[in-house]
């Protein structure tokens, strides 16, 4: 692992030798928490940064590059950055249940979101359909914007989970979709833990 550390301009930055003060984790361990663990790649690049609480890891190698701000205040992730070169292969799937496992491991609460991606960029950015199917729910304020888009269609479904879990749903969520802010709730028995997992075994 390659591992470099980039400074801010201002505030307390986190530097080698404190990380691991301020955090109360190892770089590995940091590196657990974006779900980069899931590929075991000797090559990949981690780029440290950000000013403590809200410590920034970056990932890069050949298979993916992600972010991840991760506060140890609030005991959140918010994903920034995603993508996988190697598409359809479960690589995505694998590194976010790999992230939710070790998030869960260290006591955070939450992952957070911003699911990027059109029907007319899925083939870049297809985050809008992705994350919705690997279990991630919309935030409150992007409710009533769905629910009104679903009604001018004569749809029924309430939630992006429920609409994405059928076939034709996932169709008319990836041609009338749009980018959203989301939430991954850790706690043991949350709904997203369950739709991740049932998600992973039709995988096996």
């Amino acid at each position: 692992m390659n591992l470099i550390y980039k400074p801010e301009n201002n505030g307390k930055n986190i530097e080698e030798y404190d990380c691991h003060y301020l955090t109360g984790y190892t770089e590995g361990e940091l590196v657990s928490f974006t779900g980069a663990d899931y590929v075991r790649n000797s090559n990949r690049v981690v780029t440290i940064s950000g000013i403590y609480p809200a410590v920034i890891v970056a990932v890069k190698c050949v298979d993916f590059q992600i972010r991840r701000q991760i506060n140890f205040e609030e005991k959140s992730i918010r994903n920034e950055l995603f993508r996988v070169n190697r598409k359809r292969t479960g690589l995505g799937s694998g590194i976010v249940n790999a992230q939710v496992d070790a998030a869960t491991n260290a006591g955070f609460k939450l992952i957070k979101v911003l699911a990027i991606g059109r029907y007319d960029t899925i083939d870049k950015w297809n985050g809008y359909l992705t994350f919705a199917k690997l279990g991630f729910s919309m935030e409150e304020f992007e409710i009533d914007s769905f629910r009104k888009l679903l009604a001018k269609h004569g749809r029924i479904e309430q939630t992006i989970n429920q609409l994405v879990s059928t076939e034709d749903g996932s169709k008319f969520w990836k041609e009338n979709g749009y980018p959203w802010y989301g939430y991954f709730d850790l706690a043991e028995n949350s709904v997203n833990r369950k739709i991740l997992q049932t998600y992973i075994d039709k995988q096996l």
